[in-house]
Formats: structure tokens, sequence, C-alpha cells
């Protein structure tokens, strides 16, 4: 397995991301295809379109390279609700409170919280409601000289919570309010089965892919913030062999930017 930290500049050019919370599918997809080229050097030089089944299409004069963006997902995780399903309420719930603290006129204030159990679903508008009643009660009793944590809350569905108002010593630093998980990754620590399982339901479709291109690769990515599918993984020095019928397969971490060519088998051999 290779690991990319750096690529070599192609020209003076900088390039830029952005970074979502919670991307969509499509901001998700186009993340991991621009931190791809980025980081390696022999990256595509053509035509770039974004489509489906693959991904994104890039022509050049003599081939045509179709790029397949994926994610792993946790199986570390016996519950009957989907992590995914999990955190998109718990996004909802952050983003439900914002707009409280918004028609409720609080000054602007940075809040993090840490959700009692990041397996199991909320009731959405009650803890929003709860988180906000919590910070209306402490944002007038404590000063812009630090974070102010809050461990234990004794909210049903928030364990702990950080308040920030928007001004530090005085200076002002934050114009709108800002609500963010604190803790933002589920973790598993032996992912190969997983990424496995994330190229096999690939390579399932590869016929399809190839109809539209010369060759097709991989990307399987994480974004290590909103994270279901975020996992501790790849060191350099790892060489654990997949089955991969792609010319290329990539494993990406979409936040740190960093990028490691997996190393491959045919998928006809993993048996052997």
């Amino acid at each position: 397995m290779v690991g990319y930290r750096q690529r070599r500049n192609k020209s003076s050019r900088t390039n830029e991301m952005v970074i979502y919370v919670n991307p969509s599918k499509d901001q998700f997809e186009r993340l991991m295809f621009e931190t791809l080229k980025t980081k390696i050097d022999d990256f595509p030089c053509g035509k770039i379109e974004k489509q489906e089944s693959p991904d994104f299409i890039i022509k050049e004069p003599d081939r045509t390279v179709g790029i397949e963006v994926t994610r792993v997902t946790n199986t570390n995780h016996a519950g009957p609700t989907p992590l995914t399903e999990i955190r998109g309420a718990q996004f909802k719930c952050l983003k439900i409170a914002k707009q409280i603290l918004v028609e409720e006129r609080v000054v602007p204030v940075e809040v993090k919280v840490k959700f009692r159990d990041d397996h199991a679903r909320i009731d959405i508008k009650n803890a929003a409601r709860e988180l906000c009643n919590f910070i209306l009660e402490k944002v007038d009793s404590i000063d812009d000289t630090k974070t102010w944590h809050y461990y234990e809350s004794e909210l049903k569905h928030i364990s702990w919570i950080s308040i920030h108002l928007d001004t530090a010593f005085g200076k002002k630093w934050l114009n709108e309010h800002r609500v963010q998980l604190i803790h933002m990754n589920y973790v598993n620590t032996n992912p190969h089965d997983i990424i496995q399982k994330a190229i096999d339901r690939k390579n399932a479709k590869l016929a399809t892919y190839q109809k539209e291109c010369d060759e097709c690769w991989l990307i399987i990515g994480v974004n290590e913030i909103t994270a279901p599918e975020a996992i501790t993984i790849l060191n350099n020095d790892d060489s654990t062999q997949y089955f991969s019928n792609f010319a290329r397969t990539y494993f990406v971490r979409g936040v740190e930017g960093l990028v490691w060519l997996l190393n491959m088998a045919p998928s006809n051999t993993r048996n052997r």
C-alpha cells in the first residue's frame, strides 16, 4: 500500500477544496475526486465530466478514464437503525437548535455537543429544545475568557456540552451561531473486511462502468467528520492485499487529504 501525503506542484496555481461537515452525495463524490486529483502526479489530464456510473469521466486524446466513488460502511454496529440515519438525525437536531437560537435572538455562541448514545435514535425536536434551554440558562453567567465545558449536562439526549461566546477577551470573533458535534467519528480499527466489501459491491457493477471508459478507477472515500464510515486504517507499511478488477483502487481520507493506492490482485485470484 502506497501513501501520498504531498503532491509535486504541476503549476504555481494552488487548488482549494471545500470540506463539508455533512456532505451530500454529490459533495462527497467531488471532495474525494478533487482530493485524489491534487495528491497524485499522474492523474489524467483531460476534459472532466460529472455523471453517474461511473461518477466521473476524464477524456484524454488517447483514452477515457472513468472514476467511481464509493464509501465504506461501518459494520461495527448491531443496532436496528443504520448509523447514517442516526447521524442524520443528530445533524438535523443541531440545525433546529441553531434556528431556535437565532429566533430567540441569543447572542452568537459556538456550541459543541456529544450525544449521550451515538448509536441510539433521538427525539429530534425535543433534543434541540432541551439543548437551547441549557444554553439560555448558561449564556448570561459565563464570560469570554475560555470555552466553558459541561461534561455532564444531565439532559436526556446530550451529555457533554461546550459553549464559547462570540467574543474572546473582548474581541469579536464569531458573527453567527455554530452548533456542532464534539466527537465526529465512529471508529473501526479492523477495517480490511469492510474495505473489501466496498470493493466487492463496485466490482459487481464494473462491466456497466466499462461501457463508458477504457479503464476505470475506484475511490473508496471517508469523510472523517461525518463518520458512520470513518475508520482508523492505513499506515504506509500496510501490505494487506485486496481483490479488485478496477485498474486502480484508492483509499482517500478527505478531511486530512490523504490518499493510498491499495495493494490489489484480480478478484478471480482470491481463493487460490
